[in-house]
């Protein structure tokens, strides 16, 4: 099956562009547009390419440490 990268990057491109901040807290499992992987790994599924993430630590407002 071909992946279709051109429009995943038009979907990045509108998140990218969204204003305002997103709080999150440890221990909270939210839906992430994680994308369209190159080779192997685990692609994100259904229309906006998302996944469940676990927050495992915030370091900052905007950067944190999850697993999916």
């Amino acid at each position: 099956m071909a992946k279709d990268y051109a429009e995943w990057y038009k979907l990045k491109t509108q998140i990218d562009s969204k204003e305002g901040k997103i709080f999150f807290y440890p221990r909270e499992i939210w839906w992430c547009s994680i994308g369209l992987n190159v080779g192997f790994e685990q692609d994100g599924k259904g229309g906006l390419y998302q996944r469940p993430v676990l927050i495992f630590k915030v370091l900052i407002w905007s950067l944190s440490w999850l697993f999916h």
